[in-house]
């Protein structure tokens, strides 16, 4: 076998790895789905604890707004509850072609990921979300009631819940690069500005809504994690110059 039809067979190996575990990650997410569905009136009854101190009920305005929003429900469940398997499968897939040095970095980032898009969903759940239904509800009046549709509010909610998930990830991704030596803490820190304007520009392609309020609600935190990141990634750079300067 020659080095053209060596390297052809190592791609089609590789294809056939990631059609495996994407079958796997498939399977994960229809399986939790599935279970999720079976449980959809108990997550449902969670997803309304941010409404329920504003409004008692809400309304479907179609035939079928209820089963789409069970549907919806059942497929947020899944995604939560096979999050540990979609990173696992990453990890197995990408770790053999890296070496020991990026396996323990790609392992930091793995495990990082899972914990704070996790943090993300919990502060958005008890803290944000409260606060922005609060806030929205409040322009209500004598003549201006609300009829909120099922529908709506779950899709609010659960994009709100993904969005400040990913987004709380965007530290796990520079301290990431920061352990790979592919970028430095001083680097993070002299350009802060445009860190700052970056994080704005997610916000506002992250959250459901358009409005500001909502945006500086995801932004701000992001921010505060970002200088986090600037003072750990510090840390990591000088706990490895110390083991390289013992190795020595």
């Amino acid at each position: 076998m020659n080095a053209f039809d060596r390297e052809k067979f190592d791609w089609v190996e590789h294809l056939e790895e990631l059609r495996g575990r994407l079958f796997v990650v498939i399977g994960a997410v229809l399986l939790a789905s599935l279970a999720g569905y079976f449980f959809s009136e108990v997550v449902f009854r969670l997803l309304l604890l941010p409404l329920h101190p504003l409004q008692e009920r809400l309304y479907f305005m179609s035939p079928y707004e209820a089963f789409i929003v069970k549907l919806t429900v059942s497929l947020f469940s899944g995604l939560l509850l096979s999050a540990p398997v979609i990173l696992t499968q990453t990890w197995l897939f990408v770790a053999p072609g890296l070496y020991e040095r990026e396996k323990k970095a790609l392992a930091f980032i793995v495990g990082l990921t899972l914990v704070f898009f996790l943090v993300g969903v919990f502060f958005a759940f008890f803290l944000v979300a409260p606060f922005a239904l609060r806030f929205f509800l409040g322009f209500q009046s004598e003549n201006l009631k609300p009829l909120l549709s099922v529908k709506e509010y779950i899709c609010f909610l659960t994009s709100f819940l993904l969005a400040f998930g990913v987004a709380f990830d965007f530290p796990v991704l520079l301290l990431g690069l920061v352990k790979l030596g592919l970028i430095r803490a001083e680097t993070l820190a002299k350009q802060r500005r445009l860190a700052v304007v970056l994080i704005f520009v997610l916000a506002a392609v992250l959250t459901p809504s358009t409005d500001v309020i909502s945006q500086t609600l995801l932004a701000v935190p992001l921010i505060v994690l970002f200088e986090a990141s600037v003072f750990i990634a510090r840390r990591i750079e000088k706990s490895a110059s110390r083991h390289q300067a013992i190795s020595t």
